[in-house]
């Protein structure tokens, strides 16, 4: 191969879709791998808890009228689900998610009248082990795989052109979980969790023009990265 030798475009792609199978396999083995432990457990012992938790976090921010200019980052999950075994094994799960779809007008601002459309989705699901401290307390610790999914549609049009972009970013990956949780009584409790997220992510910047379509345009990156989440959240947890 000589110096001015080009590497060919195939060969980074090729590296590119190794890199999001390996993290896609390494996910489904931290979802799969604790559910056989625990379905086996089931099947010996019928004394397995449910735990719905709510983000209490998202209520104080609201009803509270904490400082918009807050910048603290609060946990995406709204609900979660743990199943419980009697050995301290769980199947975790977290959901969370945004929808907006909302029409604006600039009277005197020169700015286009616009639609915007968006939503954002944020799944998890792994395994935990539980550890008691006390009566009261016990800590937990596992690993997720998570999946984040943001989508941004706007629509502005003048009186020559409709423009419409599209900003897309997909995002998959692992995380480790650590956390505490109090037990107010047998049923109801309260839990914060702190994790380092490791992620792959997909993001596209699309602009269309109806009329001039020789204007439109697409842009994709790609980026992996370590995000650590704070323990900021406080969820209600509720024992069926």
């Amino acid at each position: 191969m000589t110096p001015n030798t080009k590497i060919p475009k195939f060969v980074t792609q090729t590296n590119t879709m190794h890199k999001q199978l390996l993290i896609i396999l390494a996910c489904l083995f931290i979802v799969i791998a604790p559910l056989k432990v625990i379905s086996q457990e089931v099947e010996t012992s019928a004394k397995y808890t449910s735990q719905i938790g709510v983000n209490t976090t998202f209520f104080f921010k609201q009803f509270l009228n904490f400082s918009q200019n807050n910048t603290i980052a609060v946990s995406p999950y709204v609900l979660t689900y743990k199943l419980i075994s009697p050995k301290n094994h769980a199947f975790r799960m977290g959901v969370g998610g945004t929808y907006s779809n909302k029409k604006e007008t600039f009277e005197n601002t020169g700015q286009l009248p616009r639609t915007t459309n968006a939503y954002t989705l944020d799944f998890s699901a792994g395994y935990e082990y539980r550890q008691a401290l006390s009566e009261r307390w016990l800590c937990f610790f596992g690993a997720d795989a998570i999946t984040d999914l943001v989508s941004s549609k706007v629509v502005s049009t003048d009186s020559s052109d409709e423009t419409t972009t599209i900003t897309q970013t997909t995002k998959l990956g692992g995380a480790l979980v650590v956390g505490i949780q109090f037990n107010i009584s047998k049923r109801i409790s309260l839990f914060t969790e702190t994790s380092v997220q490791f992620t792959n992510s997909k993001s596209s910047f699309e602009a269309k023009f109806l009329n001039n379509p020789g204007f439109n345009s697409k842009q994709v990156t790609r980026e992996t990265g370590v995000n650590f989440v704070l323990p900021t959240s406080l969820f209600l947890a509720i024992n069926l």
